[in-house]
C-alpha cells in the first residue's frame, strides 16, 4: 500500500507495474479497537503479536496502552476502515459521522479504477472481521476517551483472508486465492501468481514454499541491557539473535533463562508467554557485571500461562526483583531502604511490621506514579497476607466506582487506567488480594488529579 500511495503522490513514470498482495486499500477493521481504545484482540495472530510486542517493550508509567500504541504505531490509524463497518441498535453508522476517521486513504482512494498499472491479489479463505455492533460509551470510556464511536458488543464477518476483507484488498480486476493473509506470500500458489504477474519464467522445482510462524503456544525473550541470554529446555539451548529468542510451538515445562553480563549496569528482560487462551508479559530487572550469570526458572503452561511472579512462591526472590527494579532510578533510595527493611522483617517472621513498612513504601511508590513497582509490591503483599483476606463486600466496590465516575477534569488518565484495572479484579472471591487492591485504589485516588 505504501508503494501504491507513493506512485500516486509522485506520479512516477518509472513504475511499470505494481503488485499488491492482501493490502488493505480500504482499511482493515482490526484497527478499530487498537486506535479507539488501545485494546488488542487476536483476530489475527501476526498483527496482534506485533502490536502486543511493541506495546510491551515500550510500556512506561507515563502513558496508557492506547497512548503508547498510537505514539509508536501511528500507522494503525492509516489502516482505519474507510468503509461503513459499525452498527448501533441495528442501524449502520456512516464513516462520515464517526469521530475518529482515516485521514490518509480518502485522499488517495478517489480514482482507484484509473490505476491500470496496479495488479492486486486478494485472499478469500473464509469469514473475516467486517465490523462491530456497538453501544454507547460507558462511564469509564467517557473518562478515558475510549471508544468515542461506540463500544463493541459483537462482531460480524465477510469473505476475506482472515485479516483483510477481499473487498478491501482488490482494485480493478483482481486475482483471488483461497489463502490466508500470510499464506498469500509463502504458499506456492501465491508465489507463482506473483511471478506470473511479473512475467518471470520459472520451473515448478524452483518455487520453494515457506511456512507460517506458529504464534499460539510460543515464548519470546527480549533483552535490553549490557548482557546476553540463552534459554535451556529439556537439554536444548536457544541462543539469542540480536537480543531476541523466539520459541515457537513451545511445550509446557520448566524453561531456564540465563542472563550473562558482558558489561556492568542494569538489565531488563521482557518475557512474553503466549498460550492457547491467554498471554502474559513479564519484565525481569537486575544488575550485572562482566561474566556474572543470573538464572530464572520459568514454568510455562501452553494452555493457560501464568505470570512468573504469580507462580513464584519464594517471597525473597520477589523482594529482590522489586529492589533490582527500583535501583534503575537513583532517586528511589528512600523507597529501596523501606523495601529492604520490609524484607528483613519478613525474614525474621515479623509479619505485622513487614506489612506496615510495605504499606509505607506503597504510599511513596504511588506518589511517584511508578505502576510497575506498585504491581510488584502488590504481588508480594498478596503472597504475604493473602490468606487472611475475606471476600470484599460489593458496596465497597460500588463506593469506589461512584468516586471514579464523579471525577472532574483535569485528571491523570494513566492513574485512572490503573484504578479501573484494579476495580475489574476486586470482588472475585477467588482473588486473595482484594483488601490490598482496595488500599492501592485509595492511594491512587489521592494522586489522580493533575
Amino acid at each position: 500500500m505504501v508503494g501504491r500511495i507513493y506512485s500516486q503522490k509522485y506520479n512516477n513514470s518509472n513504475i511499470d507495474k505494481l503488485i499488491t498482495v492482501g493490502s488493505p486499500h480500504r482499511g482493515a477493521t482490526v484497527a478499530y479497537k487498537i486506535v479507539e481504545a488501545g485494546e488488542i484482540e487476536r483476530f489475527n495472530d501476526y498483527l496482534w503479536f506485533a502490536v502486543k510486542l511493541v506495546s510491551s517493550i515500550n510500556r512506561n508509567n507515563l502513558e496508557t496502552d492506547k497512548q503508547t500504541i498510537n505514539r509508536i504505531i501511528p500507522v494503525m490509524k492509516d489502516i482505519f476502515p474507510v468503509y461503513n463497518f459499525l452498527k448501533k441498535y441495528g442501524n449502520e453508522i456512516s464513516i462520515e459521522d464517526m469521530k475518529i476517521k482515516n485521514t490518509l486513504l480518502p485522499n488517495y482512494n478517489t480514482n482507484l479504477s484509473n490505476l491500470s498499472y496496479i495488479k492486486t491479489i486478494a485472499g478469500e479463505k473464509g469469514n473475516t472481521l467486517k465490523g462491530f455492533d456497538v453501544i454507547s460509551q460507558t462511564t469509564f470510556d467517557k473518562l478515558l476517551n475510549d471508544y468515542p464511536d461506540g463500544r463493541p458488543q459483537s462482531s460480524f464477518s465477510e469473505i476475506g483472508d482472515y485479516t483483510v476483507l477481499s473487498t478491501s484488498a482488490v482494485i480493478n480486476t483482481p486475482l483471488t486465492l483461497n489463502l490466508e493473509h500470510g499464506e498469500l506470500i509463502y504458499k506456492k500458489e501465491g508465489i507463482k501468481k506473483i511471478l506470473d504477474l511479473l512475467n518471470i519464467q520459472y520451473g515448478d522445482s524452483q518455487v520453494v514454499e515457506g511456512k507460517g510462524t506458529i504464534i499460539n503456544s510460543s515464548l519470546i525473550f527480549l533483552i535490553k541491557s549490557p548482557a546476553t541470554m540463552e534459554v535451556i529446555f529439556n537439554g536444548q539451548a536457544y541462543l539469542e539473535q540480536n537480543g531476541i529468542i523466539f520459541i515457537e510451538n513451545a511445550q509446557s515445562g520448566n524453561y531456564q533463562l540465563k542472563v550473562k553480563g558482558i558489561g556492568s549496569g542494569n538489565y531488563q528482560v521482557v518475557v512474553g508467554q503466549i498460550g492457547q487462551s491467554n498471554d502474559v508479559w513479564d519484565s525481569f530487572y537486575g544488575e550485572t557485571t562482566v561474566s556474572q550469570t543470573v538464572n530464572y526458572n520459568l514454568l510455562y503452561n501452553k494452555d493457560t500461562p501464568k505470570s512468573y511472579f504469580e507462580t513464584q512462591n519464594d517471597v525473597l526472590i520477589l523482594f529482590n526483583d522489586l529492589i533490582d527494579y527500583l535501583k534503575i532510578d537513583r532517586k528511589n533510595w528512600a523507597v529501596i531502604k523501606k523495601i529492604e527493611l520490609a524484607k528483613k522483617f519478613y525474614q525474621i517472621k515479623k509479619k505485622s511490621w513487614t506489612y506496615e513498612i510495605s504499606e509505607s513504601a506503597k504510599h511513596e511508590i504511588v506518589k511517584k506514579k511508578d505502576f510497575i513497582a506498585l504491581e510488584k509490591l502488590e504481588n508480594i503483599e498478596s503472597k504475604l497476607f493473602g490468606a487472611t483476606y475475606k471476600k470484599i463486600k460489593y458496596y465497597k466496590i460500588n463506593k469506589f466506582k461512584n468516586k471514579v465516575s464523579k471525577l472532574k477534569i483535569p485528571f491523570d488518565q494513566v492513574v485512572l487506567k490503573e484504578i479501573i484495572k484494579r476495580l475489574e479484579i476486586i470482588g472475585n472471591e477467588n482473588i486473595k488480594k482484594n483488601e490490598m487492591l482496595i488500599e492501592s485504589i485509595d492511594e491512587l485516588l489521592k494522586v489522580i488529579k493533575k
